[in-house]
Formats: structure tokens, sequence, C-alpha cells
């Protein structure tokens, strides 16, 4: 007689950006770990058509499966991903390919602190007084941060910086290496996908071709949270051996000292959430055996939320931010250690949904906004590893 074999319930993530769209990119235990949260979720779907057939019974003819593929949720703690062996520059959080399939771009970006405040502006050149280093400002992160993309040399610490356009200057107090992740516009040829291995116990699920959206959740207290929605090929699932993975030890970040602020005002809130929006849709196929012969991105609706207590309207009035259609900066902090902290920016948030509520006894605001164009474009929501 067969013996059934016991399920543990263990989950694996394996991900790795693929080098050709819905070509297996083959991510492997040892160099493709993802370190994910409980309650991942799969979801084959397809597109349903029902046989209206004429016969001489109530009773359903049942249905044709048409365009297949699969849909994966996936939780991680926010983290970084630690140092190289130099001790100062960022690693890419494991995640890294998971943020590329959702339409973010990496880039290496420095994060220059300064000695005082200065009339820097976004997207000058900067140039160093004793280094001659240049750079072009992304954004300023606040008043004395300002997060550059160095074009030639290398800054120098306790130099002066001069704005090539502004002409400000000011001392350069501390020199941060970062990796910078910014949203991007592009034709299906040139999307970044990844291939997804899902093992449940000793089942695999294959998606390849994987395209999708992320939103991240910062609670008060609580571990941050990234979810990953990607949608990908169909691809039969197989019985397979539950790889063990190296996975990162570093530690999730808590929702604790974030420094967040709207503008210049630092409000006394307890949650936030950020939402990239991304709109993946169907390439369907009339020639791929699937019927589907991809997924793309196809544009960006970007969202977020915050609850602040209710303030004189003379410290903070959202209102009349509301009323104009005001953009104010939104960003903050998650973590202390180098190589395992995460900032967020919004340079250019507009409120959408204004309603008051209660916590704690307290009134405040459900504070909703859209992330808009900040300079360029493709700069409504930037995420920095540092």
């Amino acid at each position: 007689m067969a013996v059934e074999t016991q399920r543990s319930g263990v989950s694996v993530i394996l991900a790795k950006l693929e080098e050709e769209y819905g070509v297996d990119s083959n991510p492997t235990a040892a160099l493709n770990g993802i370190l994910i949260n409980d309650g991942v979720e799969l979801a084959p779907n397809a597109d349903k058509e029902s046989r209206t057939i004429i016969r001489s019974t109530f009773s359903p003819a049942g249905s044709i499966i048409g365009a297949k593929y699969q849909d994966l949720s996936i939780e991680t703690e926010v983290r970084g991903g630690g140092l190289e062996a130099d001790g100062k520059s960022p690693k890419r959080p494991d995640y890294d390919p998971l943020l590329q399939c959702c339409g973010m771009k990496p880039t290496n970006v420095m994060r220059v602190t300064l000695g005082a405040t200065a009339a820097f502006v976004a997207g000058e050149t900067v140039t160093g007084g004793t280094s001659l280093a240049t750079g072009v400002i992304e954004y300023i992160e606040r008043d004395t941060i300002l997060v550059v993309t160095v074009t030639a040399g290398t800054f120098e610490a306790a130099e002066t910086l001069t704005g090539g356009t502004s002409a400000a200057t000011a001392a350069i107090s501390g020199l941060t290496p970062a990796i910078m992740y910014t949203p991007v516009t592009a034709p299906p040829s040139s999307q970044k996908s990844t291939a997804i291995y899902y093992y449940k116990d000793s089942i695999l699920h294959k998606v390849v071709g994987g395209i999708g959206t992320w939103s991240l959740d910062a609670q008060v207290g609580k571990l941050g949270k990234f979810t990953f929605k990607v949608s990908g090929l169909w691809a039969d699932p197989a019985d397979s051996v539950l790889p063990t993975p190296a996975l990162t030890d570093l530690d999730g970040l808590q929702a604790l000292a974030m420094g967040t602020k709207i503008g210049s005002y630092t409000p006394v809130c307890a949650a936030l959430k950020l939402d990239l929006g991304a709109k993946v849709e169907k390439r369907n196929d009339i020639n791929a055996l699937d019927g589907l012969i991809g997924l793309l991105i196809t544009g960006r609706e970007p969202s977020g939320s915050l609850d602040p207590e209710v303030d004189t309207l003379a410290h903070f009035n959202p209102w009349a931010s509301w009323k104009s259609g005001t953009k104010a900066r939104i960003n903050g902090y998650m973590g202390s250690v180098a190589g395992n902290r995460m900032a967020f920016h919004a340079g250019a948030a507009q409120y959408t949904d204004l309603k008051y509520g209660n916590r704690v006894g307290l009134a405040n605001y459900s504070l909703g906004f859209t992330p808009c164009q900040e300079r360029v474009g493709d700069d409504e929501i930037r995420l920095l590893f540092f």
C-alpha cells in the first residue's frame, strides 16, 4: 500500500534576473536565495471560455482554459544587503531581482552630508574644491543631505562643494556610498524580468518572465515589509528536492526613529505606506502554446498614505495644500547600521484623500497622497540603501 509523504509546509524562494525575457535564468540555492516572510501565495490564472452549446439539459458543459499565467505574492522584511569587502560600499538587498522586475533601476550614488544648510538645487552639477570631482544632484533628501551621482573623480570629506547653477557653497561633513532605486519607463524589449523558483515543500513552481509591482508598509514598532506581486508565464509544477538556500543574516528594520518629514514638518504618525502601482498587462499571442507571449509594465499609478496627528493649522495645514494642489516632499529612514539602512523619498507628493480619524483619543488625519514627477520624470519614488 502506498504511503503518503508527510509535508512540513516549508517554502523557499530563489530569484535571478533573466538575460532574455521568458528564458529561465536558473537561479541557484547558493547565490539566489531570498529570505521571505510566511504566507507566499501562488495563484494560477487563465482566460476561461464557457461552452454555450445547446443541449437538452441545464447541466453546464464546462469551459476551456485559454491564455495561462501565474501570480505570485511574496513578502519580505525591509533590510539592506550588507557591505562589500571595502567595508563602505553597500551591497544590493537580496530581493534586488524582485525590485528590478517591478521596473526599478539601481544606480550607485553618494549621499553627501553638508556642514551647513546651503541653497543647492536638484539637477545641478556640483564640484569639489580640492578633489575637483564632479557630480549631479539627483535630489535633496534634507536641507543638508544631497544625493549625488558622481560623474568624475572622488569627493573628499571636509572639502568645499560648489553648485554650478546656484553657486551655493558648503563644506562636506560626511560621504556615504548608496544604491538608489528609481522607477523606469521602458519599452517591453528593455524591461527587466526575473525567473522565480517557488518551492512548496518538494513541489517546484517555476515562474519565468516575471514582471510585477511592490508596496511598502511601515507600522510603528513593527518590522517594515515589502510585498511583491509578480506575474509570470505558466509552467507545470513538478516534484523536486527542497533546497537549502544561503540566506542573509541581516535583521529586518523596525519602524522606529524614522525621521519622517512632510516638507520641513515632523509629524506624529503611526503608519506609512507606499505603493509603486505598476500596471502589469498580458501580451496575448495566438501563436504561443499557452496563449501568452509575455507580460509587461504599461504604466504606474503610485500612491501612499500617512496618519499624522492633527496639529494647529499654523504648524501643519493639509487642507490648504489639498485645495491648492501644492506638492510636498515626504521622506524618512529605517535602520541605523551601515549596510542595513533604507531611505524612502517622494519629492513631490500631492494630497488626494484627507479625512479625520481618531487614535487613542486624539484626532489624526488619514492622509492619502500621489507621488508625482519631482524633476525629470521616473523620479516620483526613490528607495536608497546605504
